[in-house]
């Protein structure tokens, strides 16, 4: 096995779409956890509705069954936590809008967070080496930061599925959705 941190993001836009957790055309409100303010978003879901990947990646393993740690191409992370059931295992590619778990009592909390190079000195890290943000996320309102305790629309789609897919990844999934 391999122990990784991830990689300094060059060129990170901060405007990268992701998709709500939820099912497209569901609703729901989030708010800041109190515990850890301004680094971890916890979502209003109904305990033992289906959480849904909010970006394309790649499952990490850790050390709780019930978190989900997912690696994307841009080198930043989405930490899935809270959830009572977890449907992927570390090392399987994930897309966008796919089915990843089952809601804890709480909803799931969820944590997107980068590799910073600023937190890294010539004697390795200081503390806690990642920085954390809040993405720009796909609604019925549009491509929006969400504001806390309002509800929101998913409106994840197949451009927003195939964002980051390759030419040949993005026919394959074609072929699949309009073959069904």
């Amino acid at each position: 096995y391999m122990f990784f941190r991830g990689q300094f993001p060059k060129g990170f836009k901060i405007s990268t779409p992701y998709a709500l957790p939820i099912k497209a055309g569901k609703e729901t409100k989030w708010q800041i956890a109190l515990q850890e303010s301004a680094k971890t978003m916890i979502f209003q879901i109904q305990e033992g509705d289906t959480i849904y990947a909010t970006r394309r990646g790649v499952a990490c393993t850790t050390v709780l069954p019930q978190q989900l740690l997912i690696y994307h191409p841009d080198h930043t992370f989405a930490a899935y936590l809270m959830m009572s059931q977890n449907f992927i295992q570390g090392g399987e590619e994930v897309i966008t809008g796919q089915p990843i778990g089952i809601a804890g009592v709480l909803g799931v909390s969820i944590s997107y967070f980068f590799l910073d190079n600023n937190k890294f000195d010539s004697n390795g890290p200081l503390g806690y080496p990642y920085s954390h943000f809040t993405p720009v996320f796909r609604t019925d309102k549009g491509d929006i930061k969400l504001d806390e305790k309002v509800a929101y629309k998913s409106a994840t789609d197949d451009e927003l599925i195939m964002l980051e897919m390759t030419k040949r990844e993005k026919k394959k999934f074609q072929k699949q959705k309009y073959s069904k």
